[in-house]
């Protein structure tokens, strides 16, 4: 993941912070396999103490997207 993305997830990490949960941020990650989204959002969660739940779209399809 590039430092603009990471960057771009992080103020929406600060902004959902800020709203004391006011907002919820739901939002899709694409990109291939191992490139890292889900360890960025994991880490990102936790670096601003808010959850994560992951859910992998692959295992509920047919086709696996």
């Amino acid at each position: 993941m590039n430092s603009i993305h990471r960057k771009q997830l992080n103020k929406l990490a600060e902004i959902f912070v800020a709203s004391e949960g006011e907002l919820r941020p739901h939002f899709i990650l694409t990109g291939p396999s191992g490139s890292g989204k889900s360890f960025e959002i994991a880490k990102l969660a936790d670096t601003h103490e808010v959850a994560f739940h992951e859910i992998n779209a692959a295992q509920l399809t047919k086709e696996g997207t």
